[in-house]
């Protein structure tokens, strides 16, 4: 039973830190850079497809478990919808300019069809 009751407390560890570093990287781009004066759009777009794509996936986890309610997955199609659309949606001159907002978006989407496909 103890050991049952620790899995349970550490089982969103992983997805609470992406979270955090969702939210930090977004906020990390909003200031403007000093040479061009613009915001930095690699971490912005970055940050909030880090940030959907980790609800999604705690959201897909909470199902796996047992927790069965069409309003959560309504809210976890729409949250990877935002993640992959907001990097997708971008020109591919942005795209080249800025990897590490691809490869978040990419690695994002990875984790979450890992999560939903894995028996």
């Amino acid at each position: 039973m103890l050991k049952k009751m620790e899995n349970l407390e550490n089982k969103h560890t992983g997805s609470m830190t992406a979270i955090i570093f969702g939210i930090l990287l977004f906020a990390s781009g909003i200031g403007p850079l000093e040479e061009t004066g613009t915001i930095n759009g690699g971490s912005v777009f970055g940050g909030i497809s880090l940030f959907f794509g980790a609800i999604a996936y705690r959201l897909a986890k909470k199902r796996k478990l047992g927790t069965l309610n069409y309003f959560l997955v309504a809210i976890e199609v729409v949250c990877i919808s935002i993640a992959v659309l907001i990097v997708a949606m971008t020109n591919q001159e942005f795209m080249i300019e800025n990897p590490i907002a691809v490869l978040i978006c990419a690695s994002v989407t990875i984790a979450y069809l890992r999560m939903v496909t894995a028996k």
